[in-house]
């Protein structure tokens, strides 16, 4: 009974967690939108498969500008004449995509039901973005 119990608070705390940020985000930012497009997309998702394909799409979006934002942070590295640099920054996005993907795996499975897939979707893009706006200012602060 207790691990039932524990499960299912660690499961609302999970949902809370994901849900509460987001929304404060949001309302901070003036509702700013986690993608182009995606509000759109969210807007017209009728079925859960449907709001993951926008979140994936949000995903691929950060993705591909955090590639870009860690290439320019490598290059910035390599002018920088920090002869660490380069180490440090390969050492601490290895050990946030440990992070990110392990974290994934864990909300998955935690969550259980047709809404995993949206709960670690979500995460995925919401932490995909962060670290691409964190790369994007690596070297100019």
């Amino acid at each position: 009974m207790a691990i039932k119990f524990t499960n299912v608070v660690v499961q609302g705390l999970l949902i809370a967690s994901l849900a509460l940020p987001s929304a404060a985000l949001a309302q901070e930012q003036g509702s700013e939108e986690l993608a182009p497009g995606f509000d759109a997309c969210m807007g017209q998702a009728t079925a859960t498969v449907e709001m993951v394909n926008c979140l994936n799409s949000a995903y691929e979006y950060w993705d591909g500008i955090l590639n870009r934002n860690y290439r320019q942070a490598i290059r910035d590295c390599a002018d920088s004449g920090e002869p660490e640099c380069k180490k440090k920054l390969q050492k601490a996005q290895r050990a946030w995509i440990q992070y990110k993907e392990g974290m994934a795996d864990f909300i998955y499975s935690s969550t259980g039901g047709t809404m995993s897939s949206l709960h670690a979707a979500s995460f995925l893009a919401t932490e995909t973005k962060k670290q691409a706006e964190l790369l994007s200012g690596n070297m100019d602060e």
